[in-house]
């Protein structure tokens, strides 16, 4: 009963709620008056009363009190500024009645009963609140099981976070953490504030607290991954809030408090674009993005949008993964004038290629299409390189007759000394790029190669999570196996900026610090999710199992093949100085590539890779089911 009176209170109308708060003001107000009278005269006033002095003392206040914002605050949110706003309201509303006794309007009332009526107004108004705010968290829990849960942070963004958890139901605070001494010790919304070595001791005697909240926005990466190299040990599910940059942004409110995310232990801080770069190949621009309905590719035709083109053609060949893209896009430029158009077709489909260039005339392509899935393209060889390799070959010839001002491949590092036939074909076909970048033609080609991208279709991290949620195990390749990770929206924004500096054959690729064990990901992601990993003696909740590599899988990734990099206009992107081959050459071996293809000839598919990317050296065994 108790809490279907909180939901028919919470879904009235705001009008309702503020007219329910003046009444019980107007009504409250008066008594507070007399009351002053008791506590001035020790005994309750009698008969016949001044009404004037009662009416006014009912309207004034609440006046005043509407003027200062007092009746805008949410009751479930209420801080300081409630407190401000009544003392403020009050103050007004004593002022003036104390005005009107001094000109005699009310005969023989003492100075002093309105200063009394003044302070218990002002205890009335608060209380009544924090009463009314205390009963409605209440309630909204009443009938479900209360989480409890540890801030660390003991800030501004943690008091706001613990008033956020007090008024939603699933989690109840119960203690705070913070490294600032003066808090220590001290009581913040009588939660008791421990320091780091305090909290050990605490959490042993607590052992029903299983989560903690991050509350602190504002610290820089290094600073948030040294806070979670601290909690991890303790093996508790870790929750945050927004960046600051998204809360400034207006993008995310304190409100959106959500799981620790493995970006957030990048082994260095997300890149920041420079927009300038981003929008000079795509502000007022026709431009086509293939395989649009990949990771990369979605977030390019997103970012793309909000740099307002004239138009966006997303390709796929996959008529679910356009769909969806096409909803999205269409969505997000629901108030923009952006022509979207929608092509369900495959980069070796080169009638509807052809087609696209000729009616659409784009100047900047995005060619984001191609089979990136090691083992799967290992499997099934003449389809990987027919995508990746003549897909890529078809589109940019394409685009020379169609003289495009700019086109940009989405390459990887797999494509730098391949032991794969995905990154052999993908390497191929920078070669093209590059290659076609020395004949005369008024298109500047230009690659962009990146590593693993958290998130991605594919990836190990969706793929370790769902392994997670299931209870395990977690499978590893290798205990020693590495590699470079970046965001999907830093990928995205990297090819469009470089796409943007181009000149002619460049090899763009981004700084990316340091490459990440797999191992060490696949635990950390356990902790972050509150679960433990199984040792040696079976203890803990989730076991790790190594699988070994994969058919051309290799320990180590590099993005260089040469070993030399050049600065840009952006400090975090280089290009490389790389060897490249004579069109004639390349051209050659894109005829013997594509008979090969057609007759799924393997081996021969192998030796045209093997003469022409350098440092390609496959696997004896073959495991393609054509070969």
């Amino acid at each position: 009963m108790i809490k279907h009176f909180n939901f028919r209170i919470l879904n009235l109308p705001r009008s309702a709620k503020h007219a329910i708060l003046v009444l019980a003001d107007l009504l409250a107000l008066p008594l507070l008056l007399l009351a002053a009278y008791t506590l001035r005269f020790s005994t309750f006033p009698k008969p016949p009363y001044d009404y004037r002095e009662l009416l006014l003392s009912s309207l004034i206040p609440v006046v005043a009190l509407y003027f200062v914002g007092f009746y805008r605050t949410v009751i479930r949110y209420s801080d300081n500024r409630m407190v401000r706003d009544a003392c403020i309201g009050m103050f007004i509303a004593v002022s003036f009645l104390y005005m009107q006794a001094y000109l005699n309007t009310f005969h023989d009332t003492p100075r002093s009963i309105f200063i009394i009526y003044g302070g218990l107004g002002v205890i009335y108004l608060i209380g009544s609140r924090l009463l009314a705010a205390g009963f409605l968290n209440w309630s909204a829990g009443l009938g479900q099981e209360q989480e409890p849960l540890v801030i660390f942070g003991a800030g501004s963004a943690g008091m706001q976070s613990y008033l956020t958890l007090q008024s939603s139901p699933g989690y109840q605070p119960v203690a705070f953490i913070d490294d600032s001494a003066s808090l220590q010790g001290q009581l913040v919304h009588g939660l008791p504030v421990y320091s780091r070595k305090q909290f050990s001791g605490w959490l042993n005697k607590h052992p029903k607290v299983k989560t903690v909240l991050l509350a602190m926005p504002s610290i820089s990466e290094d600073q948030r991954r040294e806070v979670l190299e601290f909690i991890q040990p303790f093996g508790l599910a870790i929750k945050t809030l927004p960046n600051l940059s998204d809360l400034l942004s207006g993008k995310s409110k304190l409100s959106d408090i959500r799981d620790i995310q493995v970006t957030d232990l990048l082994g260095r801080g997300a890149v920041s674009p420079q927009t300038t770069l981003m929008a000079g190949a795509v502000t007022g621009k026709t431009v086509l993005v293939t395989g649009a309905g990949g990771s990369i590719g979605a977030e390019l035709c997103r970012q793309i949008l909000r740099l307002n083109p004239a138009r966006v053609i997303v390709l796929d060949n996959s008529e679910y993964a356009l769909y969806r893209i096409d909803l999205e896009l269409r969505r997000i430029n629901e108030n923009a004038g952006t022509e979207i158009i929608p092509v369900l077709a495959s980069v070796l489909d080169g009638a509807s290629v052809a087609r696209i260039f000729s009616h659409y005339s784009p100047h900047t392509v995005f060619h984001a299409a191609a089979y990136k899935h090691v083992p799967l393209v290992e499997a099934n060889i003449s389809a990987g390189v027919r995508n990746n390799t003549l897909g890529t070959w078809l589109v940019a010839e394409q685009a020379v007759q169609a003289k495009v001002e700019r086109f940009i491949l989405v390459s990887t590092d797999k494509a730098v000394r391949p032991t794969n036939i995905m990154g052999a074909s993908k390497r191929m076909a920078e070669l093209v790029l590059q290659a076609l970048s020395q004949q005369e033609s008024d298109t500047i080609f230009s690659m962009v190669r990146f590593g693993n991208v958290l998130d991605s279709s594919g990836s190990v991290v969706p793929q370790f999570r769902r392994q997670i949620v299931s209870g395990g195990p977690v499978t590893v390749t290798h205990p020693e196996i590495t590699r470079y990770f970046m965001t999907i929206p830093e990928a995205a924004t990297l090819v469009m900026q470089a796409g943007s500096m181009a000149s002619g054959g460049e090899v763009y690729l981004l700084d990316m610090g340091e490459p990440i064990k797999i191992d060490q990901l696949a635990r950390t992601m356990i902790q972050l999710m509150g679960r433990t990993v199984r040792d040696v003696d079976g203890n803990g909740d989730i076991a790790i199992e190594y699988v070994g590599l994969r058919p051309g899988e290799k320990l180590y990734e590099e993005l260089l093949i040469d070993g030399a990099a050049d600065a840009t206009a952006h400090p975090k992107i280089f290009t490389a100085r790389e060897s490249m081959l004579d069109w004639k050459v390349i051209e050659l071996e894109l005829q013997n590539l594509s008979k090969a293809c057609n007759e799924l000839d393997v081996v021969t598919i192998r030796e045209v890779l093997k003469r022409c990317v350098a440092g390609y050296d496959p696997e004896v065994r073959q495991v393609d089911p054509f070969s």
